[in-house]
């Protein structure tokens, strides 16, 4: 069984990693195959390690979520469909980078004060 403190260090690692190739992605001048497979990678990562936190927490998949776990999927399920999405439509874009940043930075603030 893995334990709550590696479910930890694997999802805020691979939310470094998404947030580097999403930054290497807008802000780059170079548009790499391996930019978009290490955000994709790295996004299901974040997912499978948020839902391993989220079990160590005693929350229960047949069970109701708490409010600010949708939140959180919330905002995680649009920056990962935004990101790639945007990189592609814009060439550098520093407003759309620090706009997704700052919604991973609201995500991070409902994970560690769960407001609702």
């Amino acid at each position: 069984m893995i334990s709550y403190d590696i479910y930890k260090l694997l999802h805020i690692t691979m939310i470094i990693l998404f947030f580097s190739s999403v930054g290497a992605a807008l802000l780059g001048e170079e548009k790499s195959k391996h930019i978009k497979i290490l955000t994709g990678v790295s996004s299901f990562f974040i997912f499978v390690a948020g839902m391993g936190l989220m079990a160590r927490l005693g929350v229960k998949h047949n069970e109701g979520w708490p409010v600010w776990a949708y939140a959180k999927l919330g905002i995680w399920v649009f920056v990962s469909a935004a990101a790639p999405i945007l990189s592609k439509r814009v060439k550098k874009s520093n407003p759309i980078f620090y706009g997704l940043v700052g919604l991973g930075v609201l995500a991070a603030y409902i994970a560690i004060n769960k407001p609702f």
